[in-house]
C-alpha cells in the first residue's frame, strides 16, 4: 500500500478585474464618483470591499478624499488599491443680488438707505460660502455721490468685483400746481408714463432732481412717453395754452 498526502494551500492573492483608478487633482465642484471594482481568484472567489474617508486642507472647498479597494478571496489573501483625490477650489463665487446704482434725495432718510444698500447685495459659491466686502469710506452726505467697489469672496479666496453708484441728489425748487386735473400715470413709472387731463396739446420739459433739462418734446393728451431714465425722481413741467403744470414722477 502506498499513500500519498496532497497538501493544498493558497497562498495567490486575488486581482483586480478593471483597470484601476488613478490618482486624481480635480476642482470641488467636479469631484469624481467612485469607481465600482470586482476581483477573481484562480482557486476560487473574491469579493471588493471599499472604504472612503476625507482629510480637510486650509478652507471649506480644499481637502484630500483616500478612496481604498480591498480584494479578499475565500483563503483571507487580499489586494488593495488606494485612489487619492486632492480636491481644490479654483472656481469664483457668482453674484445672485449684484450691485446696482440707487438714486435718493435729500428729503429722504438717504443715510438709512445708503446702509441699507450698502448691505443690500449677496453671492453664492458653488464649494461653499460667500461673503461682500466694499471699500465705502463713511457717511454720505446731502448732495453727494458715492462710488463704491463691492467684492464677493468665497471661503478660499476666490473673488470677483462690481462698483455702482449711490447718488444723494437735492430736490429741485419746483412748486406742485394745485390743479389735480392733470394726473401722470403710472406713477412710479418703469419704462413709460401717460399724461392725461390735457386740455390742448402742449409740449412738456423733464428735469431731474438735479435741475438738470433731460427732455423737452410736444405732447398730446393720453399720449405714451417712452423712457429709458434712471431710477429716481423726476420733474415734470407741462404747458398749455393757458396754464402751466408742474408734476414729480418717480421712476423705479
Amino acid at each position: 500500500v502506498h499513500t500519498q498526502t496532497l497538501t493544498v494551500s493558497d497562498t495567490t492573492d486575488p486581482t483586480f478585474i478593471e483597470a484601476l483608478p488613478m490618482d486624481q487633482a480635480v476642482d470641488c465642484n467636479s469631484i469624481p464618483t467612485a469607481d465600482t471594482l470586482t476581483a477573481t481568484d484562480d482557486c476560487g472567489s473574491a469579493g471588493v470591499s471599499f472604504s472612503e474617508s476625507t482629510t480637510p486642507g486650509g478652507c471649506s472647498g480644499e481637502f484630500t478624499i483616500y478612496r481604498v479597494w480591498t480584494a479578499t478571496d475565500a483563503c483571507s489573501n487580499d489586494t488593495i488599491h488606494t485612489q487619492v483625490v486632492s480636491v481644490s477650489d479654483n472656481t469664483d463665487p457668482v453674484w445672485v443680488n449684484a450691485p446696482t446704482d440707487m438714486n435718493v434725495t435729500c428729503e429722504e432718510d438717504y443715510e438709512t438707505e445708503f446702509q441699507n444698500w450698502l448691505s443690500g447685495f449677496s453671492g453664492t459659491d458653488s464649494c461653499g460660502n460667500a461673503f461682500v466686502t466694499n471699500d465705502n469710506s463713511g457717511p454720505i452726505a446731502c448732495a453727494e455721490t458715492r462710488e463704491v467697489l463691492f467684492t464677493l469672496t468665497d471661503e478660499c479666496g476666490n473673488s470677483i468685483s462690481l462698483s455702482a453708484t449711490f447718488f444723494v441728489e437735492e430736490t429741485l425748487g419746483l412748486p406742485e400746481a394745485e390743479d389735480e386735473s392733470v394726473i401722470l400715470h403710472p406713477n412710479p413709472a418703469s419704462d413709460a408714463f401717460q399724461i392725461s387731463g390735457l386740455l390742448v396739446d402742449g409740449k412738456i420739459e423733464v428735469f431731474n432732481i438735479a435741475g438738470q433739462t433731460i427732455l423737452k418734446r410736444p405732447i398730446t393728451d393720453d399720449e405714451i412717453i417712452p423712457v429709458n431714465w434712471r431710477a429716481g425722481v423726476y420733474i415734470i413741467k407741462i404747458f398749455e395754452a393757458d396754464r402751466i403744470t408742474i408734476k414729480r414722477l418717480v421712476i423705479k
